[in-house]
């Protein structure tokens, strides 16, 4: 009864609104800017180690989308509704045009852990696929995610234990 129900929307950053990243990436650039496309989103992480790189210059042509680290990432394709928190050694890389980009309102008691969890939850994924489309691979539109509500305690405390607890059960999980 305590917890609030709010459009993720209203949790951004001030500013900010959910966007994709790079449209037409061009080839890989063994010096460039790492690039996380949505295929790279699965199991709340982002697989690093297979990242490819873009050329700077393109990617500077997508400065909303380069990353600074504890961003929220959602698959809109690939793994459709398959989000991961930006690790900090990804700040500076882009986002493909398979991916949404969610930067929260630091200001705000908003846990983001909490929000990813929520996010890959069975209610979340519910929530986030329900508007899903396409008869050979499902896609998410940045308007369904505009329209998705977060189930939300109000204290960050409280969100930062929940998120905790699930964070360990996964680690318990990929140990056996």
């Amino acid at each position: 009864d305590d917890w609030d129900v709010v459009p993720i929307s209203t949790l951004l950053e001030k500013g900010a609104r959910i966007t994709y990243g790079v449209v037409q990436p061009g080839k890989h650039l063994d010096s460039g800017v790492l690039f996380v496309r949505g295929g790279d989103i699965f199991a709340g992480k982002i697989d690093i180690q297979n990242l490819r790189r873009i050329p700077h210059e393109i990617s500077n042509n997508y400065k909303r989308t380069i990353l600074h680290g504890g961003e929220i990432l959602i698959s809109l394709v690939g793994y459709p509704g398959e989000a991961a928190i930006v690790p900090d050694s990804l700040a500076g890389a882009n986002i493909a045009r398979q991916a949404a980009l969610i930067r929260l309102n630091k200001e705000k008691s908003i846990s983001a852990p909490y929000v990813c969890s929520f996010l890959l939850s069975e209610t979340g994924k519910r929530l986030l696929l329900n508007e899903t489309f396409g008869s050979a691979q499902q896609v998410i539109n940045l308007k369904d995610i505009n329209k998705l509500v977060i189930l939300l305690p109000r204290e960050e405390a409280e969100q930062e234990a929940i998120a905790g607890a699930l964070s360990d059960a996964d680690d318990y999980i990929d140990s056996l």
